[in-house]
């Protein structure tokens, strides 16, 4: 099946069901907006307040008893305390949420439309979309940490080697370039480990009762030679996402900062929705399962 179809199919699907998937995408997402606005309230997370700190004035890193002291003073802050909670509340919450709207969507494309009370309906299983989040973001890490530590390693031996002004010139244009490859062999497995286990969380929102590790080692079959073709799918949307930072930008010219963030919310909302659902049209289809939408021509697609 070629990738327009899929979004095709997406588009069908959400229709007539536009307010409900953009209010339940909304909660799916509050969590984790409610957690950034707080943060961004109270002076951001602890790394960041320190960056400051140290970015106004660098005596701050040549001082122990001082570095520590700035960084209990921002431990103490009720403000910092609180983000901290919210986040730990977003990191509970948001997985079982994500996979309630996974649920509502799935049901869109085979006709079954939900409620908003939809996005509520995996919190039953909270603790597998938490362990599933877990394993496949370690999955993930794990395969980009060879070239990771590949590059750490060459750095500090080549560091260590330095003996002249002539040997620091030199050990700076490997260092550019190790850091360049360590990149590449970090990020390029850890996107193909991320690629094998995207259907996992649409398999645990589809069934339940599937065990964590259930879904991951099906999410591996069903991706064993799909990963190009939803790589290339996700990729689709990436103009999308250029033409909404430009839109943000004129609109912020033209209406002001407020109302353009606005706007770029609900745009950027709506955009999340669209692509979850065909997301949810490629799995429907690697499973071996045809969306029940018919298009106006009355012939299935």
């Amino acid at each position: 099946m070629l990738n327009f179809e899929f979004r095709v199919r997406a588009r069908k699907a959400l229709q007539n069901h536009w307010q409900v998937a953009l209010l339940i995408g909304l909660i799916a997402a509050l969590p984790e907006l409610l957690s950034q606005l707080v943060s961004a309230l109270t002076g951001g997370s602890a790394a960041q307040r320190l960056t400051v700190l140290i970015e106004n004035d660098m005596n701050i890193l040549y001082s122990n008893e001082r570095l520590a002291s700035e960084l209990q003073s921002i431990l103490n802050d009720q403000g910092f305390q609180w983000s901290a909670v919210l986040r730990v509340i977003t990191w509970l919450v948001a997985p079982a949420l994500s996979l309630g709207m996974t649920a509502y969507l799935l049901g869109l494309l085979r006709m079954q439309a939900g409620t908003v009370s939809s996005v509520f309906s995996r919190m039953k299983i909270w603790y597998k979309s938490i362990g599933l989040h877990i394993m496949t973001s370690l999955k993930a890490f794990l395969w980009a940490l060879p070239g990771i530590a590949v590059t750490i390693a060459a750095t500090f031996l080549l560091a260590y080697n330095v003996n002249s002004t002539e040997d620091l010139y030199s050990m700076v244009s490997w260092v550019n370039f190790l850091a360049y490859a360590g990149t590449l062999a970090a990020i390029i497995p850890m996107v193909l480990a991320l690629l094998r286990y995207a259907m996992a969380s649409m398999v645990l929102a589809d069934e339940p009762s599937t065990g964590v590790m259930q879904a991951i080692r099906r999410s591996k079959e069903m991706m064993k030679h799909q990963k190009g073709n939803f790589f290339l799918l996700m990729l689709s949307f990436v103009g999308w996402y250029l033409l909404l930072v430009l839109l943000e930008i004129l609109l912020i010219n033209m209406v002001g900062y407020v109302l353009a963030s606005t706007i770029y919310m609900v745009l950027s909302l709506a955009l999340n929705v669209y692509i979850s659902t065909t997301a949810c049209a490629f799995y429907l289809n690697a499973k071996g399962e045809s969306p029940v939408i018919v298009l106006q021509n009355n012939t299935s697609i």
